[in-house]
């Protein structure tokens, strides 16, 4: 059974699990993903010699990207008036040009993990609890659910730092960009492919938050193709956990277009081409 991960790659973050990621905003607040895009955003702000990292690190001293996360679990149920009350080393944080400063954090880490190019990839067994049994339920119980998560954490703690509700509601996109249904295959591939390759799970659903805008680093192709005299299969190792299959229908044939995780945007957008086999 495939363990809850999450892999950075690029300007790409990639969850996955083999059920939902989190149900709650305590889960979500507590998780490794949470900590991680808190460390990355922070490393940001000080290269930038940001403000708001000025404020924090004369605030927090060391291990400061832990004591925000602390600040932003709390922030997440209380008011950062009645925080500063029971902790006297938040009260720097009432000032108004200090609380818009924090204000500031929230929206830019907010704004920061936006920023990714988002993709879930839940990991079925067949059988009668199968995902791809009823995909859109798996697909609401997971990436819709974290949706609703992440957004409605970020207004809570936007509330309780400025003590105000927003007039206005945008209903941006918050989770995943994109959710995949992968399942292991056994395929009649020959041996020489097969016992490279049978590991690698198949795509059998996709669920797409439109518009699906990909950015890749380049569009354009470099080099040649080469004659070459040996099968570059040959010797190859793969990590399966890593890869991923789409076979996809082209015409009367099914070709499997096997991909990296660090080209799971253009993998996914095969499914604007070409039907799933």
């Amino acid at each position: 059974m495939t363990q809850k991960r999450f892999e950075i790659e690029g300007r790409q973050i990639i969850l996955h699990t083999p059920g939902s990621i989190c149900t709650t905003a305590g889960e979500l607040l507590h998780s490794e993903v949470f900590a991680k895009v808190v460390d990355l955003y922070c490393k940001t702000l000080q290269k930038q010699d940001s403000p708001v990292w000025t404020l924090f690190s004369g605030l927090f001293g060391s291990r400061c990207s832990d004591k925000i996360i602390a600040l932003l679990i709390q922030l997440a149920d209380i008011s950062l008036a009645d925080l500063a009350d029971n902790q006297t080393e938040l009260k720097p944080l009432l000032d108004r040009p200090n609380r818009l400063r924090l204000h500031e954090f929230v929206e830019g880490l907010y704004d920061f993990w936006r920023s990714f190019d988002r993709f879930m990839v839940l990991h079925s067994e067949p059988g009668k609890s199968s995902f791809e049994r009823r995909p859109y339920r798996s697909f609401n119980v997971t990436v819709e659910t974290l949706t609703h998560i992440v957004r409605g954490t970020y207004r809570d703690i936007c509330e309780n730092i400025t003590g105000d509700h927003p007039r206005i509601y945008r209903q941006v996109s918050a989770g995943c960009d994109i959710g995949l249904i992968a399942v292991p295959r056994s395929t009649t591939l020959p041996d020489k492919y097969a016992s490279l390759l049978n590991q690698i799970p198949f795509i059998r659903q996709v669920w797409i938050a439109p518009p699906m805008i990909i950015d890749p680093p380049m569009n354009k192709r470099t080099g040649e193709f080469k004659k070459v005299e040996k099968n570059p299969i040959d010797g190859l190792h793969l990590d399966a956990t890593k890869w991923l299959c789409y076979p996809a229908q082209v015409g009367p044939m099914v070709i499997f277009v096997y991909f990296h995780q660090r080209m799971i945007d253009l993998g996914c957008s095969l499914s604007n081409l070409f039907e799933l086999a």
